[in-house]
C-alpha cells in the first residue's frame, strides 16, 4: 500500500479516489461485489474507468485493473506476463489476461 510496493486493489483505489473521487472497497472481491459495481461481461461495452476482474469466477477474484481503451488496462501486477512487473499498461488480448478475465464492472456513485 506504498509507493514502493502497492497491490493490484490498492492501485486501483487510490485511482478512483485521485481520478474520479469515487471511493473502492479494499480488495478486488470486495470491489467487484460491491453494491456499487454494476457488472458486465461483454467486452464491446467496456469504456474508460470501468474495471475489469480477473480469477476463476466471480467469487474467487483475485486481481483488478483498469481500462483505458484500445483493449488497453492499467495496473499493478507481480506477473512478468508482457514485460516487467510493477504498475503498467497491459493488453486485455494478451493470451494471459483474456484467459483470465472473468467480468468488467462500471461504479455507480457512492
Amino acid at each position: 500500500e506504498t509507493k514502493d510496493a502497492i497491490d493490484c486493489s490498492s492501485f486501483s483505489q487510490r485511482l478512483f479516489i485521485k481520478a474520479y473521487d469515487l471511493y473502492l472497497e479494499r480488495t478486488a472481491q470486495k470491489q467487484c461485489s460491491s453494491k456499487l459495481t454494476e457488472l458486465f461481461t461483454n467486452e464491446e461495452h467496456l469504456t474508460e474507468g470501468d474495471l475489469l476482474f480477473f480469477g476463476e469466477d466471480q467469487l474467487n477474484v483475485v486481481h483488478v485493473g483498469v481500462y483505458l481503451h484500445n483493449n488497453k488496462f492499467v495496473h499493478a501486477t507481480s506477473q512478468k506476463v508482457d514485460g516487467e512487473a510493477g504498475v503498467k499498461i497491459s493488453d486485455l488480448k494478451h493470451p494471459y489476461w483474456a484467459g483470465k478475465l472473468i467480468s468488467a464492472g462500471r461504479r455507480k456513485a457512492n
